[in-house]
């Protein structure tokens, strides 16, 4: 019996029918931009621009990673677009359910990854190991909106997480060879170093809060968080695009990525943009006066230089500088501070451990009201979890339990609102990356074998600070373990490359 060719049977469409809706993007756009003619001018200049740039990501999907690696981290609480209803509540000065600017740029580039794939233009997408407990997750979360009390507001957290999961799934699909890679890792670097910069360049600006309400209950907002000063008295902390806390875990996530660049790269020019970019991050980190900041810097740091194989032969005279460049900075940071504003104080870090000392409370010193605590908050959260302890609060629906932005810990967040599935996939990630981490830890021959050992600082951080502060549904973390993935793709298929040659 005759073979029947298995392309008789494939799903792909025909070539005439790719081309066809290839060709009928061009005057989809040009329709819209004659529709942009009849708008007021400064909505037809934001329409055209925008048309601009998703025509060049329909034609390019990774020039739509490259703009993702500079809006993701641009959070809701600082620019955001939210939908005025009673389900829908302030508080810690922003809307509950707000969205990120990313968010449509996430799905356009999903949808040109789509079509890029229907028409055979990238036919070798990298692989995603971890499409099962994503997939889990997702189809949990979108079954808890059943018994949730704010069906809306379930809704809305849903759309949040499955964007977060596109975002996974298209990065790991783009970055299929090692060139993509390290473009895409010098972009998430850039990136955060621009971010860097705008945070201290926002310390020359006086602050602003800007609200555009658009009928019928659609509002746009803007957070700017700048000047010298607290409208407090205390000297301002750096924040940028996002909040101070963000800040940090922005810095110090990508420092480690940046120390892989800076040892692997062969560039003068290069090694010195990579050096200066790590001071950036070291000297934003400590602006930010961030506690979990300052002590996931000291940890992350002090790890690299045990575990990368370049640094660990000169750890006993790199560690002392490393610290010693720590307290000089932030001592410098302090005495210009004080100079500028022209008064002494006693700098946040140095205070709050004074009054953690004497309340015997280290997590939430400077908190006069208890009630607002991070442990009040932990506490409620667990008093609550025990009237659902299978099934979990619901996708979004423990900082609605709490009435907080969000749940002070990536950890909790996503035990306490998926139960017994949260738990399964935080042990999945786990052993996933403690497992093809371990052997280019152990290895570090190859320059791919080094980076993905750097990158592991970033994982630390964000289990580091995760514990104290965010959630699951923050951006910069799935891009991050995005990156960290894709890393770890490229160097199992190097290895098995020299397994079998």
């Amino acid at each position: 019996m005759s073979k029947v060719s298995n392309a008789a049977f494939s799903p792909e469409p025909p070539q005439g029918l790719r081309l066809a809706a290839l060709l009928l993007l061009p005057p989809a756009v040009l329709g819209l931009a004659l529709l942009g003619l009849t708008l007021p001018w400064g909505w037809t200049v934001l329409l055209h621009i925008s048309l601009a740039l998703a025509g060049l990501v329909l034609l390019k999907p990774f020039f739509g990673l490259a703009l993702l690696s500079f809006t993701v981290p641009v959070t809701s609480f600082v620019l955001y677009a939210a939908i005025r209803a009673e389900w829908n509540f302030i508080t810690g000065m922003n809307y509950i359910d707000a969205l990120p600017i990313s968010l449509p740029l996430i799905l356009l580039t999903w949808l040109a990854l789509r079509l890029h794939r229907w028409s055979g233009l990238l036919p070798a997408p990298g692989r995603n190991p971890l499409r099962f407990p994503l997939l889990l997750l997702s189809g949990y979360a979108a079954t808890t909106i059943f018994w949730a009390e704010s069906q809306p507001h379930s809704l809305f957290q849903l759309l949040i997480l499955l964007a977060n999961v596109l975002l996974f799934n298209l990065t790991v699909a783009l970055i299929n060879d090692e060139t993509r890679f390290r473009r895409a890792l010098w972009l998430w670097t850039l990136s955060v170093g621009f971010q860097g910069a705008f945070a201290l360049a926002s310390f020359f600006f006086d602050s602003d809060l800007i609200t555009q309400k658009i009928p019928p209950d659609l509002i746009l907002g803007f957070h700017f968080f700048g000047s010298f000063l607290q409208p407090s008295g205390w000297p301002q902390v750096a924040s940028g695009l996002q909040d101070h806390h963000e800040t940090s875990l922005l810095m110090n996530m990508t420092f480690p990525a940046a120390l892989g660049l800076l040892l692997t790269s062969t560039s003068r020019f290069r090694q010195v943009l990579l050096g200066g970019l790590l001071f950036l991050m070291l000297f934003v980190t400590l602006r930010t006066e961030s506690r979990a900041g300052f002590g996931a810097l000291l940890i992350m740091g002090s790890a690299m230089l045990l575990l990368l194989r370049p640094l660990r032969g000169r750890l006993l005279r790199l560690l002392p500088l490393f610290a010693l460049l720590i307290i000089t900075t932030y001592t410098a940071q302090q005495a210009v501070v004080s100079l500028i504003i022209g008064k002494n104080f006693t700098p946040r870090l140095f205070s709050l451990g004074i009054k953690a000392v004497e309340s015997g409370d280290a997590i939430d010193p400077e908190i006069e009201n208890k009630k607002h605590s991070r442990k009040r908050l932990w506490l409620n959260s667990f008093r609550k979890y025990s009237e659902v302890p299978l099934q979990g609060f619901g996708v979004g629906n423990l900082k609605k339990e709490m009435q907080a932005p969000h749940a002070h810990s990536i950890f909790f967040s996503t035990w306490f609102d998926f139960g017994l599935v949260g738990l399964l996939f935080m042990l999945w990630l786990t052993i996933y990356y403690a497992r093809n981490l371990l052997p280019s830890l152990l290895a570090q021959r190859s320059r791919q074998q080094l980076v993905v050992s750097a990158m592991s600082g970033g994982l630390l951080v964000i289990c580091l600070q995760g514990l104290v502060d965010f959630e699951y549904n923050t951006p910069s973390i799935w891009l991050y373990f995005a990156l960290m993935t894709a890393a770890l793709n490229l160097a199992a298929a190097e290895q098995k490359r020299h397994a079998n040659p």
